[in-house]
C-alpha cells in the first residue's frame, strides 16, 4: 500500500471545532423570547427540569401543552403560557412555605 493509500484510512474528524461550537446552543438563544413562540431546548433551559419531566408533566395536564407550528414539522410552546406556568409554579411554591424564599 503506498502512502496515499495508508492516509485515505485514517479517519479524519467530521466537523472542525468552530462548526461544532457554531452548532451548540448559545445561552442567549435559550432564553425565552418576550413574545411568541419558544422550542424545547427554550423551555427545558428556563423551567429547569429535562425532557422527559416535561412530556411526562405535558402529558399529565400539569404543563402547558405545545402545539404544532402550521406548514412544518415544528412543536413549540406560547412564551406566554411558559411565563404563566413559571409564575403560578413560583407562587405555589411560595404559598406552601409561607411566602419565605
Amino acid at each position: 500500500m503506498s502512502k496515499t493509500n495508508r492516509s485515505m484510512l485514517i479517519a479524519q474528524p467530521v466537523h472542525s471545532t468552530a462548526e461544532t461550537t457554531a452548532k451548540r446552543p448559545t445561552l442567549r438563544s435559550l432564553e425565552l423570547p418576550q413574545e411568541g413562540f419558544a422550542r424545547q431546548p427554550q423551555v427545558i433551559h428556563v423551567v429547569g427540569f429535562g425532557k422527559t419531566t416535561l412530556w411526562e408533566l405535558v402529558k399529565a395536564g400539569r404543563f402547558p401543552a405545545p402545539i404544532k407550528i402550521p406548514g412544518t414539522n415544528a412543536t413549540a410552546w406560547r412564551v406566554g403560557d411558559v411565563r404563566q406556568w413559571i409564575a403560578d409554579a413560583s407562587f405555589a411554591a411560595n404559598d406552601e412555605t409561607g411566602g419565605a424564599q
